[in-house]
């Protein structure tokens, strides 16, 4: 997760801050107000740039500390279709919700963040269904939508690390991270963590 805010969204906003700078040099002659309004919208960029480096390093959710994973999950779900009038999102709960240790709990929700968000983005789907499902011995986040699939053997390169960052949370949580999917069918991304 971290190589992906760096490689996107960081290099992104310093990419856009660069921009900044240059449009208010070519301005001076310009409007004060407009050049000022320049230097302010420079200056909240610097702040999401701050923020995106302090996420590097913490990778924490402060989503998990008002939520349990569940309601954090679904939180996520709406916002991810959010506007999107022609995806439904469900959240389907199995089993006897209980505590898992936070790290792992911090692990299944960027790793459920990361499957909503693809599916929304990419899938074209009509319905986003993320399960929680609580079983004596593991704990399984299932992520399925209905929408395009893909070619999982061509994912993945071009710098894209979505699917390789998941699979990485999912080792970190001791776990067990599959995608299924192919065009035209739809995708699952499932992870499975043991019980402490």
């Amino acid at each position: 997760m971290s190589r992906t805010i760096h490689d996107s969204l960081l290099q992104g906003l310093v990419a856009i801050a660069s921009q900044f700078d240059d449009l208010s040099h070519s301005l001076e002659v310009s409007s004060p107000a407009v050049r000022d309004h320049i230097i302010r919208i420079r200056k909240n960029v610097e702040r999401y740039i701050k923020d995106a480096r302090h996420s590097i390093w913490e990778l924490r959710s402060p989503t998990l500390d008002t939520r349990d994973l569940a309601g954090a999950i679904r939180d996520a779900g709406e916002r991810a279709v959010e506007g999107a009038r022609t995806i439904r999102f469900d959240l389907n709960v199995n089993g006897v919700p209980r505590l898992f240790p936070r790290e792992t709990e911090e692990q299944l929700l960027h790793i459920g963040q990361e499957a909503i968000q693809n599916a929304v983005r990419h899938g074209q789907p009509t319905q986003v269904i993320a399960e929680l499902r609580y079983e004596t011995e593991h704990l399984t986040l299932r992520v399925v939508d209905d929408g395009s699939g893909f070619d999982l053997s061509s994912h993945g390169s071009n710098g894209h690390y979505g699917i390789v960052s998941m699979k990485e949370r999912a080792e970190q949580a001791g776990g067990s991270f599959a995608i299924v999917t192919a065009p035209g069918s739809g995708t699952t991304v499932e992870t499975v963590v043991p019980c402490a």
